[in-house]
């Protein structure tokens, strides 16, 4: 298998003792220091495991040479935006009928992913690893969609608003922008105009 991961530690160790063409990317050389020592130590293969010392958003984009995936383990930095970052750049390698792991799925920034794999029709969540580590099986080489889809991030917020004015957003969403009206209004708001003048 090819596998990547975002982060390094056990799993890599587990990835090398399984043979895979495996790639880490995480910024502590040390640690990865550490996990090739441990290999020697125990008779783990490293030849066909690879380290890049960088913060995945920026190896993703650039240093990492992308390749066909069969594996994707998403346990990098936990703050927003990186693990979406780490999906966004590295999940279109991946191959159909591959599986991407998102690690620490209950984490706020993490779960942003997770809810908007679980509800695109082009993954498909096959089990849960323990209790935190969802495993999603890629079913379509289809894309990103650059429509706005309601039901992979939840429903319209307007809790940036102060509340007098969260009511009132929020009706003109659901009444206005949300149905037919929403191409009918700005014909009645011109005719409107006119008759007012």
């Amino acid at each position: 298998m090819t596998t990547l991961e975002t982060g390094s530690g056990a799993s890599t160790v587990m990835f090398a003792a399984k043979g895979a063409s495996h790639t880490a990317i995480s910024p502590v050389p040390d640690e990865h220091e550490r996990i090739s020592r441990y290999c020697d130590q125990h008779g783990i293969s490293r030849e066909r495991l690879r380290f890049i010392a960088e913060s995945s958003h920026t190896a993703l984009a650039g240093t990492w040479q992308p390749e066909p995936l069969d594996l994707l383990l998403i346990d990098g930095a936990h703050s927003f935006p990186f693990p979406v970052l780490d999906w966004f750049f590295a999940a279109p390698h991946l191959k159909v009928g591959g599986r991407v792991l998102v690690d620490d799925a209950y984490q706020p920034a993490v779960n942003v992913l997770v809810r908007y794999l679980r509800e695109h029709s082009a993954w498909e969540l096959e089990e849960v690893l323990g209790h935190r580590t969802p495993c999603f099986r890629k079913l379509t080489a289809e894309g990103i969609s650059f429509d706005w889809d309601d039901r992979a991030l939840g429903r319209a917020r307007f809790d940036y608003l102060p509340p007098s004015r969260r009511s009132v957003a929020a009706a003109r969403y659901w009444l206005i922008e949300r149905t037919p009206l929403r191409t009918a209004a700005p014909k009645v708001a011109k005719v409107a105009s006119r008759l007012s003048r």
